[in-house]
Protein backbone atom coordinates (compact mmCIF):
# COMPACT_ATOMS: atom_id res chain seq x y z
CA UNK A 1 0.00 0.00 0.00
CA UNK A 2 2.86 2.17 0.80
CA UNK A 3 4.68 2.55 -2.87
CA UNK A 4 0.35 2.55 -3.92
CA UNK A 5 -0.09 5.77 -2.16
CA UNK A 6 3.23 7.35 -3.41
CA UNK A 7 3.34 6.82 -6.73
CA UNK A 8 -0.39 8.11 -6.46
CA UNK A 9 1.11 11.33 -4.94
CA UNK A 10 4.00 10.97 -7.26
CA UNK A 11 1.25 10.81 -9.96
CA UNK A 12 -0.54 13.31 -9.10
CA UNK A 13 1.92 15.73 -8.72
CA UNK A 14 3.03 15.49 -12.43
CA UNK A 15 6.29 13.22 -11.24
CA UNK A 16 5.04 10.41 -13.75
CA UNK A 17 8.32 8.78 -14.22
CA UNK A 18 8.76 8.60 -10.10
CA UNK A 19 5.48 7.06 -9.97
CA UNK A 20 6.12 4.40 -12.41
CA UNK A 21 9.04 3.67 -10.48
CA UNK A 22 6.80 3.27 -7.52
CA UNK A 23 3.92 1.48 -9.38
CA UNK A 24 6.47 -1.47 -10.38
CA UNK A 25 7.38 -1.59 -6.49
CA UNK A 26 3.93 -2.32 -5.75
CA UNK A 27 3.74 -4.44 -8.42
CA UNK A 28 5.90 -6.70 -7.41
CA UNK A 29 4.58 -7.33 -3.81
CA UNK A 30 0.88 -7.40 -5.01
CA UNK A 31 0.13 -8.47 -8.79
CA UNK A 32 -3.17 -8.81 -8.00
CA UNK A 33 -4.16 -4.76 -6.63
CA UNK A 34 -7.32 -3.95 -9.43
CA UNK A 35 -6.47 -0.25 -8.54
CA UNK A 36 -2.71 -0.50 -9.19
CA UNK A 37 -3.82 -1.68 -12.51
CA UNK A 38 -5.88 0.92 -13.14
CA UNK A 39 -3.28 3.56 -11.64
CA UNK A 40 -0.89 1.84 -14.65
CA UNK A 41 -3.59 2.40 -17.11
CA UNK A 42 -4.10 6.26 -16.65
CA UNK A 43 -0.25 6.89 -16.54
CA UNK A 44 0.12 4.96 -19.89
CA UNK A 45 -2.72 7.34 -21.18
CA UNK A 46 -0.63 10.10 -20.30
CA UNK A 47 2.30 8.47 -21.74
CA UNK A 48 0.08 8.05 -24.85
CA UNK A 49 0.70 4.43 -24.55
CA UNK A 50 -2.65 3.23 -25.48
CA UNK A 51 -1.27 -0.79 -25.92
CA UNK A 52 -0.70 -0.55 -22.82
CA UNK A 53 -2.82 1.28 -21.22
CA UNK A 54 -5.43 -1.17 -22.77
CA UNK A 55 -3.36 -4.34 -21.14
CA UNK A 56 -3.51 -2.48 -17.95
CA UNK A 57 -7.28 -1.44 -17.84
CA UNK A 58 -7.81 -5.39 -18.95
CA UNK A 59 -5.97 -6.78 -16.04
CA UNK A 60 -7.98 -4.61 -13.54
CA UNK A 61 -10.99 -5.37 -15.07
CA UNK A 62 -10.12 -9.25 -15.01
CA UNK A 63 -9.85 -9.11 -10.96
CA UNK A 64 -12.28 -6.58 -10.40
CA UNK A 65 -14.94 -6.54 -13.78
CA UNK A 66 -17.18 -4.33 -12.62
CA UNK A 67 -15.11 -1.70 -11.42
CA UNK A 68 -16.94 1.63 -12.52
CA UNK A 69 -14.05 3.85 -13.16
CA UNK A 70 -11.92 0.97 -14.77
CA UNK A 71 -14.73 0.35 -17.31
CA UNK A 72 -15.09 3.97 -18.15
CA UNK A 73 -11.13 4.51 -18.31
CA UNK A 74 -11.98 1.73 -20.87
CA UNK A 75 -14.10 3.29 -23.34
CA UNK A 76 -11.91 5.93 -23.33
CA UNK A 77 -8.71 4.27 -24.50
CA UNK A 78 -10.71 2.38 -26.92
CA UNK A 79 -11.07 5.77 -28.29
CA UNK A 80 -7.37 5.94 -28.92
CA UNK A 81 -7.00 2.17 -30.27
Amino acid sequence: ETYKYVARVMFENKFYKAAHEYMEKSKKIFYNDPELHFMFAKYYIQSREYQDAEFYINECLKILPNYFPAIKLKERISKFI
